[in-house]
């Protein structure tokens, strides 16, 4: 009797444990007793991950991310992952270069896609990566590690021009621009003109920080100089300013020089005021004035009767 009542008792533990397992897909499977004691029904014993024991790791599939990718620009790492029950969670561990390592926790997409976007860093250094991955049943899996080629596609950027709006002939003006790069700024030009002359190209010095100053002699014209800052950086990306002016204004005196004016006169002849005058830009006006003794002073144009 006592043992009929272990037998009946073995035989319901079966029955719940093959309803818990039911649920899971399980289909039962008979359990012959011994003469007289009829059938139960028990759960097949090979369901993976239940009665075993879940020991597969998250397999990954295609992997979706770049493998070129440019600074200050968004990257999209991008995997498959699936598991025989489930997938828990997806990292991605990624590096630049020898530095310091990231992991972020990716973001399941569509199916079995999981996700994580970045910004690359401004940096041309190699990006490294690694998925990892694991299951409900804490199996863990990670891929081998791959590469990302970083290019700059980046301008140079122009801030402050702090070059004067104004100059004057003969003396100096300092072409200066803030320039910055988001990898480094490489070589910094002007070209500069006087109205519609020639142009020149010159190669600016960086005197400290971002700043980069080119200074020259204002030549002796009037005529609006212009000038357009050219930059480019270490990996070969242009940019230039629009174009900038400089008022230009003469302050330079006309130059005598020999005076020619004979130093002694006889009264009632002729006698010849002259002299050579020059400027930087052009003479306009020459006076001579002229008195005897204390009497009454005379100005009179004197007239450019050849060069200077």
């Amino acid at each position: 009797m006592k043992s009929r009542k272990r037998l009946a008792i073995f035989a319901v533990w079966l029955f719940v444990a093959a309803a818990f397992l039911g649920a899971f897909g399980a289909q039962p499977s008979a359990v012959v007793m011994s003469a007289g004691e009829g059938t139960i029904p028990s759960p097949a014993l090979d369901l993976p991950g239940i009665m075993a024991g879940d020991v597969n790791k998250t397999v990954f599939g295609a992997d979706y991310t770049p493998s070129t990718a440019t600074t200050g620009e968004q990257l999209n790492f991008s995997v498959n992952v699936t598991d025989d029950v489930a997938v828990y969670g997806v990292w991605v561990e990624y590096w630049y270069g020898t530095g310091s390592h990231t992991n972020s926790t990716m973001t399941q997409g569509t199916g079995d896609i999981w996700y994580h976007i970045i910004t690359v860093a401004d940096t041309l250094d190699t990006l490294h990566y690694i998925f990892h991955a694991n299951d409900t049943s804490d199996n863990w899996n990670e891929t081998s590690m791959k590469n990302i080629t970083i290019t700059d596609n980046d301008r140079p950027v122009f801030g402050t021009d702090g070059t004067p709006s104004s100059g004057t002939t003969g003396e100096q003006l300092t072409f200066s621009i803030n320039v910055t790069d988001n990898t480094g700024v490489s070589t910094v030009t002007v070209e500069y003109w006087y109205g519609t002359g020639s142009h020149t190209n010159v190669t600016m010095t960086n005197v400290g920080g971002n700043q980069w100053d080119y200074t020259i002699t204002v030549a002796d014209t009037l005529d609006t100089l212009y000038y357009i800052f050219h930059a480019n950086d270490t990996s070969d990306n242009w940019n230039e300013t629009s174009t900038g002016s400089v008022s230009i204004s003469d302050n330079d005196r006309p130059v005598f020089g020999t005076d020619g004016t004979p130093s002694s006169g006889t009264t009632g002849e002729q006698l010849t005021f002259s002299i050579n005058v020059t400027d930087n830009v052009g003479v306009s006006t020459v006076t001579v004035e002229y008195w005897y003794g204390t009497g009454s002073h005379t100005n009179v144009t004197m007239t450019n009767v050849g060069g200077n």
